[in-house]
């Protein structure tokens, strides 16, 4: 009787875990305005359990040339499975006064034609709860144009400070990973920053473990030291 019962719980436990593997992230489930747009749109729906670059953006910053780069990724990746998705902010004072600026910039100037966001807050405590959770999965934005690379199941497998043009051979090889699923696999992996893997090697293991053990400790990291790590100026 015993016997069948653990067959019976077997059989149950691999008929849910198609299920559980695909159920969003809870982060990702919310509805959120789109640029100069009447119009929400709900990331679970949008990406559909595929990968995801996340970029805050801006449209009055040095680099926000970065657009034409970022609309390259969108053309070059959407059939691979690939979802692009910018965040406009003014979190650092750098955002056009009007909704209606910002979006000329984005869809005229440089033919965005991937998501983008209406203007909300990427860092802090005030962060949207997208970045919010990429925040404490990764670490929040020092300035415009951070990237991160979301895979299917919503953790941060690398992330990217602003100098990283969307063209950057070490990107690119990330987003080619992650649409292929095998980003961080030891041997085919690219040059991932020490604490993006750390990252992702702790977003695979048990949730009590990633934020009762593993996060402590990198939260822990002097700043200098995170810097240095991480890569950032």
């Amino acid at each position: 009787m015993r016997a069948v019962i653990a067959v019976l719980l077997l059989v149950f436990m691999a008929l849910s875990a198609p299920a559980l593997a695909a159920e969003c992230p809870a982060f990702l489930d919310h509805d959120l305005r789109k640029l100069h747009s009447a119009d929400s749109v709900n990331l679970c729906e949008l990406s559909a359990g595929k990968p995801m670059l996340v970029v805050n953006t801006a449209s009055r910053c040095g680099f926000t040339g970065q657009f034409e780069g970022l609309e390259r990724v969108h053309q070059e990746y959407q059939d691979k499975g690939l979802v692009v998705v910018g965040f406009a902010s003014d979190d650092f004072r750098q955002e056009a006064d009007s909704e209606a600026e910002v979006a000329s910039v984005c869809f005229k100037n440089y033919g965005v034609t991937f998501t983008m966001i209406a203007p909300t807050s990427v860092t802090g405590k005030g962060a949207n709860p997208v970045f919010g959770e990429l925040n404490r999965q990764a670490r929040q934005p020092g300035w415009n144009f951070y990237k991160y690379v979301v895979n299917q199941n919503g953790n941060v497998v690398a992330s990217f400070p602003s100098q990283v043009e969307p063209g950057d051979p070490e990107l690119r090889s990330v987003l080619d990973q992650v649409v292929a699923g095998r980003v961080g696999i030891p041997g085919n992996s690219t040059r991932l920053r020490p604490l993006s893997l750390a990252v992702y090697i702790a977003a695979s293991a048990s949730s009590i473990m990633s934020s009762k053990v593993l996060w402590p400790a990198f939260r822990s990291i002097p700043p200098m030291l995170a810097d240095s790590l991480i890569g950032l100026p």
